[in-house]
């Protein structure tokens, strides 16, 4: 069954059409998407799939029977150490971190993704992640 957003509660908050009776629970994670192009394999001229852009990653906070709210949360950790005794301190913190690298590619050969709204509107559809 395809799930979507059903309504937007602010800039923090949306409601998605995904609650418990569709195995919803708080902490679940959901793309909002926009389907894409479709992708062409240039030596056997099959599709392949759509290129679909994920508009943002959104996680649900409150559950009710056919629909949830969701927030868009993102967390990373590393860890911070102080002072002469750090690593035999309490005041350590955990923090993590992400990084991209960059790819080594032909750049005349990048073709970006052919996005037709980058904001989040009702209808959209979502996909557990």
């Amino acid at each position: 069954m395809p799930f979507n957003v059903v309504r937007i509660l602010s800039d923090k908050q949306i409601v998605i059409s995904a609650g418990k009776k569709q195995n919803a629970t708080v902490g679940t994670k959901y793309n909002v998407y926009e389907i894409g192009e479709k992708i062409i394999d240039p030596e056997t001229k099959n599709s392949l799939g759509t290129l679909d852009y994920i508009k943002a990653t959104v996680e649900v906070v409150t559950t009710y029977d056919n629909f949830s709210i969701a927030e868009y949360i993102t967390r990373s950790t590393k860890t911070i150490t102080q002072g002469i005794m750090s690593a035999f301190s309490e005041s350590n913190k955990t923090v993590t971190e992400k990084t991209i690298h960059v790819l080594p590619v032909d750049e005349e050969a990048i073709k970006p993704q052919n996005i037709k709204n980058k904001l989040i509107q009702i209808g959209d559809p979502i996909k557990r992640v």
